[in-house]
Order: structure tokens, then sequence, then C-alpha cells
């Protein structure tokens, strides 16, 4: 018997933006799951690594996330309401706690948190939206894809600048306090910075997206799962399984904030594991990496395809008009391809790639 640690898409429907990933698409990805015969207990906190271990379950997969952020405890941060954890600051938004900013509104960080913080903000009455980077753009966390949605709806990226401190007035966030940053190569071959200059950036909300954190406060450290330094569990990379035989982890609880497609192809490859270690396989004697075996009989004309070359440039993902996405934080920017487009898409890199491969 399996058991999983499943939050029906708590972190997946708390952290990231309905505009992004409707709800919607959410729940009818787990129906197909759940209609497939697996038990699923809602409302069902696990408290104990160890009580979970003396059950009788052959295999134990964990992804659980890392869902606590990281905070930046600067001169003046608690003498305003008006700084917030990134994190749960989506958070509040996904569950309508949290339905304005003010209209100048800075966000700390680089990564993928970040552009949800920034994008999320634009649709919550923020006019003057900064994203503050301590570093170049070439260094940051965020996927390309998340960062150039937010900088075409004119979201400012501000590079080589660190918060030094929170400036309240009366009681009343005003501002925001950086270092200049220049950076160079130091002699062992690490990126040094040298503070040359100060601003202080003016603002009535901040949004801090500096990182998240695993939280494990119900794993025991006394049961044989080794963490590393960073309280992260020590994960066999290609197996995941942990340094309890039979226990495995996967997605951000395991190896940091990732993207969602990588989390779930842990959870992909840990069901590999966990199928392989219930029947007494070895773990490591796996498929070559992106291939699956699917057996079909097809006839002669299934196997038949358009060799039509297009020199065309690949298609671009249709969106929702810029004077449209704003006026709800619900409508969903990226619409799709159509049928017909998405057909053509796929013949045309197929073709593409038998023709250069």
């Amino acid at each position: 018997m399996f058991e999983s640690l499943p939050k029906m898409g708590g972190l997946i429907r708390s952290n990231i933006p309905k505009f992004r990933l409707p709800p919607e698409v959410i729940d009818e990805e787990f129906d197909v799951i759940v209609d497939q015969g697996v038990n699923l207990y809602l409302n069902h906190p696990i408290e104990s690594m160890k009580n979970l271990l003396a059950q009788d379950y052959d295999a134990v997969f964990v992804g659980t996330g890392a869902p606590k952020g990281r905070e930046l405890d600067l001169p003046g941060r608690y003498e305003t309401d008006q700084v917030f954890v990134g994190i749960a600051w989506l958070e509040s938004v996904a569950f309508e706690h949290i339905d304005s900013v003010g209209e100048r509104v800075l966000i700390i960080g680089g990564g993928n948190t970040a552009m949800d913080c920034c994008r999320s903000s634009l649709r919550l009455g923020g006019k003057d939206v900064k994203v503050l980077y301590r570093g170049s753009r070439d260094r940051m966390k965020s996927s390309d894809w998340e960062l150039e949605p937010a900088l075409e709806e004119e979201v400012e990226l501000v590079l080589n600048h660190s918060p030094e401190e929170y400036i309240v007035e009366n009681g009343k966030l005003v501002g925001m306090k950086f270092g200049v940053l220049e950076w160079e190569q130091g002699e062992n071959g690490r990126l040094k910075s040298t503070k040359v200059g100060e601003v202080v950036i003016p603002c009535d909300t901040v949004i801090l997206a500096i990182g998240q954190e695993n939280s494990f406060p119900w794993v025991e450290r006394d049961i044989g799962l080794d963490f590393d330094e960073w309280e992260v569990p020590v994960v066999d990379p290609s197996t995941y399984e942990s340094t309890i035989s039979g226990v495995f982890f996967g997605g951000d609880s395991a190896f940091g904030p990732k993207n969602i497609i990588e989390a779930v192809e842990h959870g992909h490859q840990a069901a590999i594991s966990m199928h392989k270690y219930c029947h007494n396989e070895s773990l490591t004697e796996r498929l070559p990496y992106g291939m699956n075996l699917v057996t079909a009989k097809m006839g002669l004309h299934e196997w038949t395809f358009s060799n039509d070359y297009g020199y065309e440039n690949r298609l671009e993902v249709p969106t929702v008009p810029m004077e449209k996405r704003f006026k709800d934080i619900n409508i969903e920017v990226e619409l799709g391809f159509e049928p017909g487009q998405f057909k053509k898409e796929v013949e045309k890199r197929r073709n593409r790639e038998e023709k250069e491969g």
C-alpha cells in the first residue's frame, strides 16, 4: 500500500495566481487521478513521520513543497503593516483575504515567486510596480517564460540594488533604501560586490520574494532520515529515495523551489521507484531519461504523416489583450492554441527536428 501526502493542489492552488493556472484546471487534473481509484484524505494532517512509518505502508512519498517564505529583517520591518512575505501574500490573495495593494509596489527578489507577486500586484491596483534584484539579469532565478510576461505588462526591473532599510514615517511605509552595487570577479573566481551608492525608492507596499524554505516540524530527527545543511532531506537524485528505505521525496520539499512541471516529473520518477521497491526490483535499473515504452498495434496508415516543412516561425501562444487582462485577477492570460493551430505547430516542430537531425 502506498501513502502520498497530497493537499488537493494546496500549494499549487494558493501560490500560483489564477490568471496563470485556473482552479478549474487543477480540479480537472485531480479528478483524473482520483477517478482511477486513489484514496484521497482531506483535512487529514500528518503530525508525526514516526507514527506514519509505524503504519502498514509499503512506501511513502512526501511532496509537501517549500511553504515557508524567507524574511528580510531590516530596520523598520515591524513599524508598518505594509511589508509582506511573498509566498504568504499570494496565499492571502488566493483566498481573498487581500484584495488591494498600494499604488507604488516594490517586489524584492528575482525568482518566479517575485514574478507572480508583481503581476498580481498590477491586478490588485498597483500602478507603479518594480522588481528589485541585487544581481544582474543573467543571475536571476526566474524562468524566461515567467519574466517576459511581467516585462510585457510594464513591470520595471531594477538590477544591482541591495535592500538596506524600510523607510517608515509616522507608522506609514513611504519608501525603501537600497545600496547600489557593482560586481566583479574575485581571485577565487566568485563574484564580489562593491557598494557604489545609495538610493531611496518611494513605495506604499513591499513584498518579499527572496526565497522559500522547507518546513518539517512533523518529521522527527531520530528516525534515520538525514538532512543537509539547509535542512533539506538527503535524497538520491535519480531514484528520489531518502536515507530511509521506502521513503521518497519530490518537488520543492526535496530540491528547493523549482517549476511545477519539474515537481510533476519528480512524482513520476518516484512512482517508478516505488513500484520497483514494492516488487523487490533494483531502483537504479530504469529506462534512459525521457524514454517511454508504450505498445500499440498500428495500422499502415497510422504510421503515415505529412512531411511538409514549414519555414515560418513558431506560433506565439495567444493571450488576452493587455487592456482586458487587468480587469479581474481570475482572467487567464494565456489562452492556448486552437486544435488546428496546435496540430500545425506540433507538425512544424517535428518536421524541423527531423530535417535538422
